[in-house]
């Protein structure tokens, strides 16, 4: 099983693998986790500077405390508009849905990546898009479906990812973006005097295909 990214960028943010260490199981509770789905969260810190560095350095101080002044709060991944940083190992379970840890419980099953939304954040939209954009990678990475993928609020009910569910009014429109974004890109290739390539997605593809059709070019879908 992958334990970390290996990619050096993901949409337009910098990946940072730093990893907690193993001694409090608040934090990290360690053993085996075979990954099925997905939780997407906000972060719930609109404080200022709360960025993705500011939520790694946090759970790292938090994992060298002692279990008596710690909680059960953790998650693999946080994401802002520069940085994903990754702190728990893929095949590793976190506390970040609030649902136990029974077998099927998210915090057993699932990745959780955590979209920072703080008051001073320059460009939150972007940050979603490195969230989306790490979401595909995992997928394709752990083979996990896109219907796997859910918002935090499907395991215990709580209102998260706040920001998306509160703009959206739910979760249904981030994970279309989800499913676009994981679409395969394809090429359209059209032929009439001179050699046309576009790249679309494969959602895009065949309506594409078919327009350049109905006008009189030959066309031809191949993947990339």
């Amino acid at each position: 099983m992958i334990k970390a990214l290996t990619v050096k960028q993901l949409g337009k943010a910098q990946v940072i693998v730093d990893i907690v260490d193993k001694g409090n199981p608040e934090i990290r509770p360690g053993g085996v986790m075979n990954p099925t789905e997905i939780a997407i969260h906000n972060t719930g810190n609109s404080g200022r500077g709360a960025n993705a560095k500011a939520h790694n350095t946090y759970i790292h101080n938090q994992s060298k405390l002692p279990v008596a002044k710690t909680g059960y709060a953790s998650w693999h991944f946080s994401v802002d508009e520069d940085f994903i940083y990754q702190h728990i190992p893929l095949d590793e379970p976190a506390w970040h849905t609030g649902d136990g840890s029974g077998a099927k419980s998210g915090n057993k099953n699932a990745i959780g990546i955590e979209i920072c939304e703080h008051v001073d954040q320059k460009d939150y939209a972007q940050a979603e898009e490195n969230a989306i954009a790490l979401t595909v990678h995992l997928m394709e990475l752990i083979k996990i479906d896109v219907m796997k993928v859910k918002p935090h609020q499907s395991y215990s009910g709580k209102f998260c990812p706040r920001v998306i569910l509160k703009r959206d009014g739910s979760f249904t429109k981030f994970h279309n973006r989800i499913k676009t974004a994981a679409q395969p890109i394809k090429k359209v290739v059209v032929k009439k005097q001179v050699k046309l390539i576009i790249e679309t997605n494969d959602v895009n593809a065949e309506s594409l295909a078919k327009d350049f059709k109905e006008r009189g070019y030959k066309v031809s879908i191949e993947n990339l």
